[in-house]
């Protein structure tokens, strides 16, 4: 009977270590993008090349809280991390206290200048646009704007007894914004 535990044992402890499991969610303290951001302008073609043939933003971190949602409300937060491949540049994109229902009408600002952010609550499409500029011979400034593919909820936690009241955070997949060039969007101009 106790070989019979044992192998029983064996077997879920098998069985737990083999299992796919959801990505987790870090502590709400631990969710925090600042608005603060690094930039690394590149001065070659490199930045021209990226921002011609696959502009995009990478999206990280992508988070969003829902206050009272179970009552109807949709009152929260939306933030994310974004990096800029073709200027290589990272930054984080905050809006708080916002109607998630409404975020469709109002753009958002990011940290860094000259981008901004929309988030659809019932979709979960994130949209995203902006400049950049690229430090080339002659120096260029880009613009556009696309929707993070894919996008998907990989978790939600609620914390029942928030100040703001209940609070549904829930953690987005990782993705990318596929930036479409607006048609003004390669303009040679002097940055001096």
């Amino acid at each position: 009977m106790s070989r019979l535990i044992g192998l029983i044992a064996s077997l879920v402890g098998l069985a737990a270590s083999l299992a796919v499991r959801a990505p987790e969610v870090a502590p709400r303290g631990d969710i925090i993008v600042s608005n603060a951001y690094t930039s690394d302008f590149k001065v070659s073609s490199v930045c021209s090349d990226i921002s011609t043939s696959n502009p995009r933003w990478e999206i990280t971190k992508l988070v969003f809280t829902a206050i009272d949602y179970r009552e109807g409300l949709t009152k929260g937060d939306i933030r994310f991390v974004a990096h800029n491949v073709a200027a290589d540049t990272t930054f984080g994109c905050v809006a708080e206290n916002i109607d998630l229902k409404g975020a469709t009408d109002v753009w958002y600002e990011c940290s860094v200048p000259g981008t901004s952010f929309q988030f659809e609550l019932a979709t979960y499409d994130l949209r995203v646009r902006g400049s950049w500029e690229c430090k080339d011979e002659p120096a260029t400034k880009y613009f556009g704007s696309g929707t993070l593919a894919d996008s998907w909820i990989a978790r939600c936690d609620d914390f029942p007894d928030e100040i703001r009241g209940w609070e549904s955070v829930c953690v987005m997949a990782d993705g990318v914004v596929s930036a479409k060039l607006s048609p003004q969007a390669v303009s040679a101009t002097s940055f001096n």
